[in-house]
């Protein structure tokens, strides 16, 4: 069986952002290269179909020079990394957009809202950056994920013949 093309989503504008509150007890910041082992140990917890090795992760969001930014949560009491997402622009494919890169969340932390923060963090980087929309693309089975970016102005975006059925097993038509 080929493998399906990935899911596609759009937010058309960046000018009604929700604001951005942080619980308490988190901080929001960009991470750092010296932080490749912590958030390499994050993404395997967000991503566990994944290996993710510091090399992987060094490769994949600061060797990419369309990675502008990594954002990460992190829990103040323990200094554990709760979730993650990274800035990316294309800007030859999608002009204007911010691209959303590497969302995740730590498994331990999953139901407590940090996936939305942390892509509600990256849009406001990307209207920061003069970025008009944002777009990114994910799978069908991520369907938190989906819901969630839906629930923050996202739209499905059909680009090819298995999205249309693709989405309505996701969010049934009403």
């Amino acid at each position: 069986m080929p493998e399906l093309s990935h899911l596609r989503m759009r937010r058309a504008q960046l000018t009604d952002l929700p604001s951005l509150n942080l619980p308490e007890g988190f901080v929001l910041r960009s991470i750092t290269a010296a932080e490749l082992t912590e958030l390499a140990c994050l993404l395997s917890a967000a991503f566990p179909e994944l290996i993710w090795t510091p090399k992987k992760t060094h490769d994949a969001l600061f060797a990419d020079l369309t990675v502008k930014e990594t954002l990460v949560l992190i829990e103040e009491a323990t200094g554990v990394f709760a979730a993650t997402a990274s800035a990316r622009l294309q800007s030859e494919r999608f002009p204007g957009a911010g691209y959303l890169h590497w969302v995740g969340a730590h498994q331990s932390f999953r139901g407590k809202g940090l996936g939305r923060l942390i892509t509600l963090a990256a849009l406001h980087k990307f209207r920061e950056m003069g970025c008009t929309s944002a777009v990114l693309e994910t799978q069908d089975f991520r369907v938190p994920a989906l819901h969630t970016y839906l629930r923050l102005g996202f739209e499905p975006e059909h680009y090819d013949d298995t999205h249309t059925p693709r989405w309505e097993a996701i969010v049934p038509p009403r």
